[in-house]
């Protein structure tokens, strides 16, 4: 791209570099890999420190100039944990440009990051690794949008989600229960959509639908088919799918095979079919018996009926128990004995998706 002088030109691919003369500034790049769409960004800004591994400079202006080695060294991280997962990096390399719009873009082998944005002191361990993610998934692994768009809840679960997960349990607990109060207040039943309709972010109700509860049904699938296969699944897919458009049933039958188990009930439920379930206790009892209690109910679920696993805790003046049941249509009934007086909890923030109680 040819610019008037200082201004620089940030595109897919590989740099050869920016060059300036006769008033004009030149930038060069090379692309190998189809993409879909050319995003090109453009703005008098100068290069900042070279990036040691990705193949390019990030692109800061001077008063943001003390923030390169941070995320010089934070996208190197990013990029190691990453490949780890899923496989080598697509693109021959990775800038962070900062933009003056107060932006967060993920484009081929560049982020896009407004100039407020990047002094943010949550966006180098959350919305920097987020976009990265999306050069495997989205920008790497394209998405097949006529069966919805599934980028954005499985990107938002190996980034935002896994961040919080390899803090500790409790910080996972607390991201989980807060993405199903955003899909519980945020996306009225009336107003409510499935994940196969799901396209980009649009609004509160978009983002609730495609970000908060994506990222819960990848959750709930890793539990259902376990680690090795969940993991091996999404290297299997960027494998064979790397520069090529894939859909939700894509999805599905790269975990089928990894796992050995079938699972179009699962996608139908949980992609296919919009909301999820609303259940409640019903008919607690609390008896003496003997020297202890004995502590009897139902657990009951609006329609329409959802089978999902579930957690119900008891909880007693010194001890907490966690039990696992199914639910189905058919009301799982609750009997247990305790030595103390005690009260039922449906466990929220837990691992299934589900609509919160008002209160």
């Amino acid at each position: 791209m040819k610019a008037p002088e200082g201004v620089v030109a940030v595109t897919a691919g590989l740099s050869l570099g920016h060059t300036t003369r006769d008033g004009k500034t030149l930038s060069e790049w090379r692309i190998h890999q189809p993409v879909r769409g050319l995003a090109l960004s453009a703005a008098a800004i100068r290069c900042g420190a070279e990036s040691r591994r990705c193949g390019g400079g990030h692109l800061f202006s001077p008063p943001n100039q003390d923030l390169a080695p941070a995320y010089l060294e934070a996208t190197v991280q990013y990029l190691k944990l990453y490949s780890d997962l899923f496989g080598p990096y697509p693109f021959p390399s990775l800038r962070v440009v900062e933009n003056f719009f107060p932006t967060g873009f993920g484009f081929p082998s560049y982020t896009l990051l407004g100039s407020t944005v990047l002094r943010l002191p949550f966006i180098l361990s959350t919305s920097l690794g987020h976009e990265i993610a999306h050069c495997w998934w989205g920008n790497g692994v394209y998405v097949d949008y006529e069966s919805g768009n599934w980028s954005e809840g499985l990107t938002t679960y190996v980034s935002d989600y896994l961040y919080k997960e390899m803090e500790s349990p409790a910080e996972a607990r607390n991201y989980r229960l807060q993405a199903l109060r955003n899909y519980t207040t945020l996306v009225p039943p009336a107003k409510d959509l499935p994940l196969s309709r799901f396209i980009s972010r649009t609004d509160t109700i978009t983002k609730a639908v495609g970000y908060d509860k994506g990222a819960m049904v990848f959750h709930m699938l890793r539990r259902l088919i376990g680690e090795d296969a969940f993991w091996g699944a999404l290297r299997d897919i960027y494998r064979d799918r790397v520069f090529q458009a894939a859909s939700w049933d894509d999805l599905r039958q790269a975990f089928e095979k990894r796992s050995g188990q079938f699972l179009g009930d699962f996608f139908e439920q949980w992609v296919n079919r919009k909301g999820a379930p609303r259940i409640r206790l019903e008919a607690v009892r609390k008896e003496p018996l003997g020297d202890g209690w004995s502590v009897t109910g139902r657990v009951d679920q609006e329609k329409p009926f959802f089978s999902t696993d579930f957690e119900l805790d008891l909880e007693t003046d010194n001890s907490r128990m966690n039990k696992h049941l199914r639910l189905s249509r058919r009301p799982p009934v609750l009997n247990h004995r305790a030595r103390r007086r005690s009260k039922l909890a449906v466990r929220s923030g837990r691992h299934s998706l589900r609509r919160l109680d008002p209160t």
